[in-house]
This record gives C-alpha cells, structure tokens and sequence, in this order.
C-alpha cells in the first residue's frame, strides 16, 4: 500500500494556503458577533489537523468508489458539512436562535463547497504525486489561475462572514 498519496493528501489540506481561509473566517466572525462558544486556540490547531484526515477520508472513498477527482470533493463536501453542523449542534459550538442557525447552514454550506471544489481540488489537482514531479509540468497561466482562484475564495469566505443577504 502506497502510503505516500495519503499523506500528500493530509498535506494538502492541513497547508496554510487551505487553513489561512478559515482561520481568518473565522478571527472575522469572533471580532463582531458574541456568539461563539469555543476557544480560538483549539480550534486553529485542531482545525487543520481535521481538514487533512477529510481529505484523507475523501481520497479512500474516492478509491473505493472510483470517484473522480470532481466527484470526490462534491461528496466530502456534503459529508463535511452535515458532520460539522452536528458536531456544532453536540458541542453547542455557537450561540444562536434558530434564524442564525439557518444562516450557519447556509453559509457553512457556501463556504465548504469553495474550500473542497476550488481550493483544495485545484490543489490535489495541480500539486504532482510521487517521485517523478517532472512528469506534470504546469504552466504559467495554471498557475496563475490557481493563485487567482484562492484568491477569490479567501474572498469570498470572507464575504460570507458578513450577512450579505439581511
């Protein structure tokens, strides 16, 4: 068994370019609500460690399936954010009426279908695998695709902190 893909996939998703969207997500969100129950510390180490055993689990069930790379994240996506809400619901992660809850879903929602669709699959997708990295040579405009592609993300996410649609 090929433990080396596991743990480029753990790697990739534990990486600051993966966790910077989120902890600065979430530093946003502690600033202006009163409304979060944990503490800050925790959360930004365990936080990473948590996304890189997703991807991890997300790449088994993309082998045991034969899920594409596309698929694979479509359904992390979907599995993360159901785990997360009800590990936020046990843990009374937050304190919210039941209006900001809906909020919480739906945001949590936007936000982890633009971290595992953009910046973690183009990540697994462009990153080589194995010995041979010359064997995947990507361009200049790849690249800056990518960088613009993360860029818009952390964006995003951040816009998403904020309420746009009260």
């Amino acid at each position: 068994m090929e433990y080396s893909k596991y743990l480029r996939s753990f790697v990739i998703a534990s990486s600051a370019i993966a966790s910077v969207p989120w902890m600065w997500s979430q530093a946003s969100l502690r600033q202006k609500e009163n409304t979060v129950n944990y503490d800050y510390y925790s959360w930004s180490w365990q936080m990473p460690i948590r996304h890189g055993f997703w991807n991890i689990a997300s790449l088994m069930i993309a082998e045991y399936f034969n899920l594409t790379l596309r698929n694979r994240f479509v359904v992390i996506t979907f599995l993360d954010w159901i785990i997360t809400i009800l590990s936020s619901k046990i843990y009374n992660s937050y304190i919210y009426n039941d209006k900001q809850w809906n909020e919480y879903y739906r945001n949590l929602f936007i936000k982890q279908a633009i971290w595992w669709n953009f910046i973690i699959y183009n990540l697994e997708k462009y990153i080589p695998n194995g010995p041979d990295r010359r064997t995947h040579n990507m361009n200049s405009l790849e690249l800056f695709t990518v960088i613009i592609l993360m860029v818009l993300c952390v964006a995003i996410l951040r816009l998403f902190d904020s309420d746009p649609f009260k």
